[in-house]
């Protein structure tokens, strides 16, 4: 009886379309297909040259070629899901498509994994801003006041912090509409994997042992990082221009970049992480702007003060 179960189960062709979608891809894999893709949502604009669909059919193209192996199809065998439309695109006819990977985190195996990677179309923010609704108007303000808080929150995530990490980081937060831009342009696509695996074994085991005057002096992580990705930036900022009158920032990323292909966790296996995204902040360091945002005093920080 068993036998013929299985025979009937061998001879049954499997349906995808229902099967549940769940890749676990390693972490290089999973950066690589996001990388390929342009990011975790990336959008497709018609301009005078070229369509939105023609632009994310050149993309998906290309990534499909970045990530086809000897042992997967395109996408690494994630599923691609269009809107509507033909396979390559939602609708030819959009002004804006988006493409966006559907992530998911597998909690049995505390890993991160992917469902698909889907398109579809968008309304630009022209079609906001002209709509006459208060729907539509309620929309936007609450968009912009949840994206202003993330800019201002980006400081204040590090686990490790200490108070006075804390308390320089709710300083240093964007408060106008100059700082929240410039701030969501600096910290926005930047390639942070490396340097946030390495950061805090590398703080709590190198810099405690080589010098911990300065594991004590060091400010946030936030500051830290840009610090290292601009010596603009550490020259202008009061909390890191005495390091950069040391070139300390440009020797502490050297030795994270030394450092990373000998990583190895907690156990002591080997877990090399791959520093080519640091080596390009050494590289680019003397030439990258970042601006560092002076508070603008209001009254209750001019209380008390006399001359």
């Amino acid at each position: 009886m068993a036998k013929t179960v299985k025979n009937e189960v061998e001879s049954t062709e499997v349906d995808k379309s229902k099967q549940p979608l769940f890749i676990l891809l390693d972490k290089a894999l999973l950066k690589n297909l996001r990388t390929a893709l342009g990011g975790d949502r990336v959008s497709f604009v018609t301009d005078d040259e070229s369509s939105a669909y023609e632009k994310l059919e050149k993309k998906l193209e290309l990534a499909a070629a970045a990530t086809t192996t000897e042992e997967s199809g395109p996408f690494y065998d994630v599923a691609f899901v269009p809107r509507m439309g033909t396979e390559k695109a939602p609708l030819e006819s959009a002004n804006t498509i988006m493409l966006s990977t559907v992530g998911v985190r597998d909690k049995k195996t505390s890993t991160n994994g992917i469902k698909a990677i889907v398109a579809y179309e968008v309304p630009v923010a022209a079609n906001f801003l002209a709509a006459e609704s208060e729907a539509a108007q309620a929309f936007v303000e609450k968009v912009i006041e949840r994206e202003c808080s993330d800019v201002a929150f980006s400081g204040l995530r590090a686990a490790d912090m200490t108070l006075a990490d804390m308390e320089r980081a709710v300083k240093a937060m964007p408060t106008t509409v100059d700082d929240i831009v410039t701030t969501s342009r600096e910290t926005s696509g930047v390639d942070s994997d490396a340097f946030d695996t390495l950061w805090v074994p590398f703080k709590n085991s190198v810099i405690k042992v080589k010098s911990p005057a300065l594991l004590n002096a060091l400010p946030s992580k936030p500051e830290v990082q840009k610090a290292m990705r601009s010596a603009s930036y550490a020259k202008a900022n009061p909390a890191t221009r005495a390091g950069e009158e040391a070139n300390l920032w440009a020797k502490l990323l050297k030795a994270m970049i030394e450092i990373a292909p000998k990583f190895t966790d907690d156990k002591g296996n080997p877990t090399p992480v791959d520093p080519a995204s640091m080596q390009d902040w050494l590289d680019e360091r003397n030439e990258l702007e970042l601006q560092f945002a002076v508070k603008t005093l209001d009254d209750a920080d001019l209380a008390g003060i006399e001359f």
